[in-house]
């Protein structure tokens, strides 16, 4: 298992929740930097800043051929640019949850199933 994370905070964490367990290797960088480095599996969890992930993260996802990527966005037009770049690729949305994890505001996770 591969855990990508440009935050120096959540890298640190991922690395102390996966200490010990010899399968999983942890790299705090950006996502587009190690594209190269990405291989096929069954699933990805996209967790991209609110900017979203771009099309370069998304050719590169694209590319490993993963079985289904889980998408957790914040921001509901970055999402939306995200999803057209996966469609066009031949990506479904299988299921889609949206939370209201702040209440009283604007801001809205959602969280997306994709599959070929």
């Amino acid at each position: 298992m591969l855990s990508v994370e440009a935050a120096e905070a959540s890298s640190s964490s991922a690395k102390d929740l996966f200490q010990g367990l010899n399968h999983v290797e942890v790299l705090k960088a950006p996502v587009e930097r190690i594209l190269s480095r990405l291989r096929s599996s069954d699933l990805v969890l996209l967790d991209p800043p609110r900017a979203g992930a771009g099309e370069r993260a998304i050719a590169g996802i694209d590319a490993a051929a993963p079985r289904q990527i889980i998408y957790v966005s914040c921001d509901p037009a970055s999402f939306a640019r995200d999803a057209k770049a996966l469609a066009v690729r031949g990506w479904r949305l299988r299921d889609l949850e949206v939370i209201d994890m702040y209440p009283n505001t604007h801001h809205m996770e959602s969280v997306a199933v994709f599959a070929r």
